[in-house]
Formats: structure tokens, C-alpha cells, sequence
């Protein structure tokens, strides 16, 4: 029987990135985050303007 973290990762919600970087992965999808893709979103960029995207909790 497979332990409760091997089980997870082959139960894992469709495209998430469970166990795919090891088991003493710390960063998950951030390991995704490739210079190119900083320049493909960078290009992105027209107004240069900021806003908070965090919301309330409470």
C-alpha cells in the first residue's frame, strides 16, 4: 500500500503539479517561472500602472 504522500501525488487535481519537481520540492509551480517566461510576460506590459490584488479575509 502506498504511503499518504506517494497517494497524493497520484490523486492529484487535473493539471496541478503534485510531485512532479521531487519530494522535497519547496517552490511547486514556481519552478515553471523561466526568464523566458519573465519576458513573455514583461511584453505584456502598456501602461506601467500597479494595483493591489489581495482581497479581505475576514
Amino acid at each position: 500500500m502506498p504511503n499518504q504522500e506517494t497517494r497524493r501525488w497520484v490523486q492529484r487535481p487535473p493539471g496541478s503539479t503534485w510531485g512532479d519537481f521531487g519530494p522535497d520540492d519547496q517552490l511547486g509551480r514556481l519552478n515553471l517561472l523561466t526568464p523566458e517566461k519573465v519576458r513573455q510576460g514583461v511584453a505584456e506590459v502598456r501602461d506601467g500602472r500597479s494595483f493591489c490584488l489581495s482581497l479581505p479575509l475576514d
